[in-house]
This record gives C-alpha cells, structure tokens and sequence, in this order.
C-alpha cells in the first residue's frame, strides 16, 4: 500500500530513480535561529528601557522630595538663629541693669551686661540705643558712645511707634556697617515708661549663610527684588539652569522689598551618583546583549545551520532514488546521532516498505475493530441519556404536580385553620375560670404559630416552585409604609411596643407585593422580638438607590449567628417567649428564608447589622425611580378598633368558617347577616338593609367569586359599601383587583386583630347604603 505520492513515484520508476523537485525555504534556519534571539534581545532591552523610565521618574520625585527637606533643613536652622536673637533681645530690654543704667545714665552696669551676653551666645552685634537713637553701649566697640549710626533712624521710628501702645519686638534685615545683619530690636520700659531701645544681630555673610547649608553641592543665597544680594562662595560655580527654592522671606526693617533666604542646588553633582550608576549598567547591558547575538549567531551556524543543510542535501538524493548518499557528519550532538538515522532508514528502506504494508493492514484491523467498539458505546450513551431526560421529565411533572396541590389544596387547607383561629380567639373572651382561660390562651397561641408556619409553608414552596414571577413597577415608598403602620399598629399597641413610621416622598421601582412581603415579615419579627421600647420602619435616599431600614430596641442577634439567620429552618439560640409567657418554640426557621429568597428574586440586596440587648437593624436596598411622587393622603387612623353596632354582611359557602366570622363579629357587638351564595347575598342586599360592610369569601360555590358578587353588586344594585375580601388562593391578579376597587383583601388563615382593623377602617370609612352615592351599570 502507499501513502504518499513520492513513494509511488519512486516505486513506479523503471529505472528505480525518482526526481523530487527542490524548494527553496523563503525564511532560512539561520534567520530563524536569529530571529527569537534578536527579538528577545530587543525585548529585554525594550523592557530595560521601560524599567529605567520608571526609576527616571522616581528618580524626579526623589529629588524634589530631597529638595524640600534641605529647604525644610535650612529654613529651621534660620529660625533657630532668628528666635535666638528675639530671646537675647527681649532678657536685655527686661533686665534690671540695662533698664536702670539708661534711666540714670549709667553706662557701666548695662555695658557690663551686654558684653557678658556676647560672650556667651556667640552674637555679632548687641547695641543699647537712647531715646533719640544715640549709641548708649556697644559691646563690640564700647569706645565710641553718644553717637549716631545705621541703626539710629529705625531707632527713632520705633520710640515714636510705641508711645502709644506696649512695645514689641522689631525684628528682619537692616543694613549696618557697608553690610547686611539680621536683627532684633526691642524698647527697653522702666518705671514712668520707655528708657531705651536694644539691638542684637547678627551679620549676614557668606560664611554665615554657608552655616545653613545642609549637605555638600548646596549653598545659600540671600535676594532682594529677584536679584542676588549675597551668596555663598560656591553659588557662582553651580549650574546656570540650577534653580532656588525659597526657604524663608525676611523682612527689611528700614523699608523696602522682603529678603529671601534661597536655597540653592548642585542637582547633577549631587544627585548624579543615582543616574551614573544606572547608566553604566544600562551600557554594560547593551554591550553584554550585542555579543550575545553575535556569539550566538556564529555558534548556531557552526553546529546547526551547515549540519542541516548537509542532511537536507543527502536526503533530496535519497529521495530521488540516490540510496548510496551517506551523511557525514563528525559531531557526537544530536544531528551526528540523526545522520546515522537516516543512513540506518535508507539500508533498511525496502525491508521497512514490506514492514509497512503488514502494519497497514493490522491497523485497519484494529481501526475495524475500534469502530464497533465505538458503535457500541454510542450506543449506551444514547440510552443513558433517553434515561437522564426521562428522568428529567419525570422530575418536572413532580414538581408540577407539586405546585399544582398546593394551589388546590391551599384553600381547602386555609379554611379549617382559618375557621379554628376565630374560633379559639372567641374562646378566650368567652371563658371565665383563669386556668380554662390559661389553657385557652395557650391553645391560641399554638394556632397563632401554626397559622405562622402554614404562611411560611406555603410561601417557601411558592418560590421553590418559581410560579412567583416578580411585576416591577414605580410606585410611592410611604404606600407600603402607611400600609404597614396600619396593619401593624394593632399589634405593636397589644405588646406595648411604639411602632412609628417615618415619612417619604421617595418614589422606587420594585414588585409592591412581594416587596410587601418581606417588609412585613421583617416588621412582625422586630415586633414579636422587642418586649419593651420601640420599632421604627423608615427610608434613605442613598444616591440612585433607597434603602428601607427597620430598627427595634430588642433583644439582638449574637454576631455568631448573623450569618445563619437567612438560611431555612434555621432557628436562633435565645429567640424570646412573645406569645404571653406560652413556650411555643421558635417556628420553623422559614421566615428570614423567605425574605433572603424573595428579595434575591427582585436582585435587592438585603442587610442586617445588631448590638445584643441593644437594636437590630434590617434593611434593604432597591432601585430609585425617577419623577415626583403623587400627594401623599393621610389615610385614616385606625386605632379606634371599636365596631360595635356595625351592621355587616359575612358571605361564605364554608359553614363552619361562616359560624367563626359571625361568632367573631358578634362577640365585638356587631350584627351580622349571613349567606352562603351569591343569589342569598344579593337579595339581602335588595332588600335595603343599612349595611356598613360586607365580608365575602372569594371562592363561593358554583364557580362563583366574592369580586364577581362585589361587581354584580355595583352594576346591578347601584351599591356601593365598603368591602372586605378573605381569601384562601393566594394571587397576584385578586390583589391588583382588590386594589383597584377599593377592597380590603386579606388571606386566610387570618388573625382576629388584622380581621378587626380592616372591619373598623371600612366602618369609619363607609357610610349605610342610604348615604352612599349610587354608581348604576353602565353598558
């Protein structure tokens, strides 16, 4: 068999040669060999490069910052030499000598003095001056007294300034004796006033100046009006391009333009050892990578390049038929061990064909062979993957059957539990023995928990579901906080907690339902876990979000378990008794799971952050809408629960949760008509009776709804009275209804107090059906 076209061409040949045509390479071994080399060369010196450009940079801010501390340096050392001068002046102008030698005229005493400082202090200059700025005494040249120098004038100006007022101390840079001096000068006061004026200074020179000079390459320079005044010696020999920094501005005590105390710098004689050493590496480096190429490149042409083109040559021949040609090669690298390679292959070039036509057909063999094989497992994998999607699907119709129960259960399930909540609240009021009444309220409580865990049941499975799909919309924030002010007033007033709600006018964007949903569940744990103090919901604008935050004063979350809270069925380890002293346990732990699930599904971030026996905090952030709220309306209080002498219509086709709302209703002193269907109901209504509210169940029999009775109610009477819907299906269409039309909507199993809040709202709210205003059909 062959595989290749060479092959047959030489096995075809009547001669037993073959011509192969030669290529010439278009890129040859050596520039390839070449090419990385110089590439990785250029790329290392590139990078070099880079790398010295940073150091260059941080070289720049190396020497301003070290500039700035000379200057900081020379400045001090100024001000050292400068305060010293006003300490000497201020000690002579209050020593008692120096003030009474003036005052009496004595010279000796204060001349004494004087000197005694010089001596000590290392200062040029201490002058004690008359009134009228005579030399008194000098300590440098005590011979010459009672005559007038330099210093005479700003003497007589600083007399005629301190007439008035307390004398200060005068101090800058005045000439004296064909040079400069920095001085203090200072009013001397005796008994009945000013005796005399004394100066201390010190002459500016060069030598004085370099005294500041903090480092080698520096110097110092004095400048008046931008020109140079005096300098160091070496000032002259920097640089022209060199430039001062200011260390101190002086003023001049005789008038004129401010001194200026410069620092100047060598840059390149001091900071040149940084750059020089870099330089020269940089250098060393370039010539060290220049060799390395040239090097190279000889060395890889020596022992590769001429060695390859030897075996490419001697296999062309051997190609073309030439079995004779022989490498030749001396080295003992890996090219001499592949020329004796390729000498073995030729000798052994027919044996290898024959070796080549059994190996083919072994490897079709085994080729034959893997193909069923893999026939085989195609074969299993397509029917593990029939069982993974059967599987599949069979887990999609649980999960549907699943959903499917609940929503038909839930209201069947709602019911009894509902009916048993009124009923066992009706109880309590009704029994009079303190240990019945005890068991009841226990009894009570229990209900109170299991209608909690139903609630948290139900929503859980909800959103493991996914049939909840979040409806985001804009909407006022305060609608959900009045909202819950009203529904949860009643209960925070029966555990004496002050729940307050403060007020915005932020508008956000959120589902209103479900984010109702987890505010009222954070809320009813803040009140369930505070026993005394107060709860308080309100909201921040924080940019183009807002966060609605609820605090209470209760007992807290330990920093251990905060980080367990959102998880399911996770119940904390001091959870309080807020049931009236009833040992109930903490609840399944699903209540915080739903809030963590729920505002996962609107993507709002939810927090918590709490001080044991302190206050907790939960809050959550959602998006902020854009515009102006609408006008807030002050919903009506409903803190007066009294209903008593209400006439009100309980609709319900479940008999037993009809007897528990009626007996509910009747224990507040209500009346309370009843019906079981729609056509009952509705002649009830025709028959003109005053009601002041309706309670209709929202599933009745027949298929029949309490909206639809609601609507037949509206369009067929012309009624309109306030109405309360209870139902047992939860669903978003019914709560956008109810919304729509006014109805309080509220979902079994529901507690007796929320039940009592909605009925008085609608009594205060409503009027009888003579007062109300008729809206007919319209078609």
């Amino acid at each position: 068999m062959l595989n290749s076209p060479m092959e047959a061409s030489y096995l075809r040949s009547p001669t037993g040669q073959a011509s192969v045509r030669r290529r010439k390479p278009a890129i040859g071994l050596a520039a390839k060999v070449l090419a990385p080399i110089t590439g990785l060369t250029l790329l290392a010196a590139t990078l070099g490069g880079l790398i010295l450009n940073e150091e260059y940079k941080v070289y720049q801010s190396s020497v301003a910052q070290k500039k700035a501390e000379l200057t900081w340096r020379v400045r001090t050392l100024y001000e050292g030499n400068r305060s010293k001068l006003l300490d000497v002046a201020k000690l002579l102008a209050n020593n008692p000598s120096v003030q009474n030698g003036l005052l009496i005229g004595d010279q000796y005493n204060p001349l004494n003095t004087i000197m005694n400082f010089l001596g000590h202090s290392s200062i040029d200059i201490i002058n004690l001056y008359d009134l009228d700025g005579r030399a008194f005494a000098r300590a440098q040249s005590p011979s010459y007294f009672g005559d007038y120098d330099e210093f005479a004038p700003i003497v007589r100006e600083i007399v005629a300034g301190t007439a008035s007022e307390e004398p200060k101390t005068v101090s800058g840079i005045a000439p004296y004796k064909d040079g400069l001096a920095l001085v203090a000068i200072r009013v001397t006061q005796g008994v009945s006033g000013a005796t005399g004026v004394v100066v201390v200074g010190q002459r500016l020179s060069p030598q004085f100046l370099q005294s500041f000079a903090p480092a080698n390459h520096t110097s110092v320079a004095l400048y008046q009006s931008g020109k140079s005044f005096m300098w160091t010696d070496d000032v002259s020999a920097f640089p022209a391009d060199e430039g001062a920094h200011t260390a101190y501005t002086e003023r001049a005590v005789a008038g004129g333009a401010p001194y200026r105390i410069e620092l100047v710098t060598n840059d390149l004689a001091l900071f040149g050892p940084f750059w020089g050493a870099r330089a020269s590496i940089l250098s060393i480096a370039a010539i060290a990578a220049a060799a390395s190429v040239i090097v190279t490149f000889i060395f890889m042409f020596m022992t590769v390049v001429r060695p390859v083109r030897h075996l490419i040559a001697v296999a062309e021949k051997q190609v073309s038929g030439d079995l004779t040609a022989r490498v030749h090669l001396r080295s003992q690298d890996e090219l001499g061990r592949l020329g004796d390679i390729l000498n073995l292959l030729t000798g052994n070039l027919r044996a290898s064909l024959a070796e080549r036509d059994r190996t083919n057909e072994q490897l079709e063999a085994r080729v034959e062979r893997r193909t069923e094989q893999l026939q085989r497992e195609l074969v299993e994998r397509e029917r593990a993957q029939a069982e993974l999607v059967r599987a599949k699907e069979e887990a999609e119709a649980a999960n549907a059957s699943k959903s499917r129960f609940l929503a038909a259960a839930s209201h069947d399930l709602r019911q009894p539990v509902h009916a048993m909540t009124l009923f066992v609240s009706n109880l309590v009021q009704q029994v009079e023995s303190p240990k019945a009444k005890q068991t009841v309220i226990n009894v009570n409580a229990c209900v109170e928990t299991l209608c909690e865990m139903f609630e948290n049941i139900l929503d859980v499975s909800k959103l493991a579901s996914g049939v909840i799909k979040p409806e985001t919309e804009e909407f006022p924030v305060s609608r959900l906080l009045d909202r819950l002010q009203r529904e949860f007033e009643g209960l925070a007033a029966e555990k004496g907690v002050d729940l307050k709600s403060i007020r915005s006018t932020l508008l956000v964007r959120s589902d209103p339902a479900l984010l109702y949903r987890i505010l009222s569940n954070l809320l009813s744990n803040a009140i369930k876990n505070t026993k005394e103090g107060r709860v308080l919901i309100g909201c921040r604008s924080r940019g183009d979000s807002v966060e609605i935050q609820i605090w209470d004063t209760g007992i807290g979350i330990p920093q251990s378990e905060i980080v367990h809270i959102f998880e399911e069925f996770y119940r904390g380890a001091n959870k309080p008794d807020h049931r009236g002293g009833v040992g109930f346990g903490s609840g399944l732990g699903l209540g915080l799971s739903i809030v963590e699930h729920t505002a996962r599904l609107l993507n709002h971030a939810v927090h918590v952050a709490s001080v044991p026996n302190k206050h907790t905090r939960f809050s959550i952030t959602l998006p902020r809408a854009a515009g102006t709220p609408p006008a807030r309306q002050n919903p009506t209080a409903n803190k007066h629960l009294d209903v008593a002498g209400a006439l009100v219509l309980v609709v319900d086709d479940d008999v037993l949760a009809l007897k528990a709302v009626q007996s509910t209703l009747e224990d507040w002193g209500c009346t309370v008509i009843t019906a079981q269907t729609s056509d009952d109901a509705l002649a009830i209504l025709a028959a003109g009776d005053p009601l002041q509210a309706i309670i209709v169940d929202y599933l009745l029999q027949n298929d029949d709804t309490g909206v639809n009775l609601l609507r037949k109610m509206e369009d067929e009477l012309g009624l309109r009275i306030p109405a309360i819907i209870l139902s047992g299906v939860s669903s978003r269409l019914l709560e956008q209804e109810a919304e729509r039309n006014g109805y309080k909507l509220l979902y079994k199993p529901t507690q007796p107090l929320r039940l009592r809040q909605a009925l008085a709202s609608s009594v205060l709210a409503g009027h009888t059906v003579a007062d109300m205003p008729v809206r007919r059909a319209v078609d």
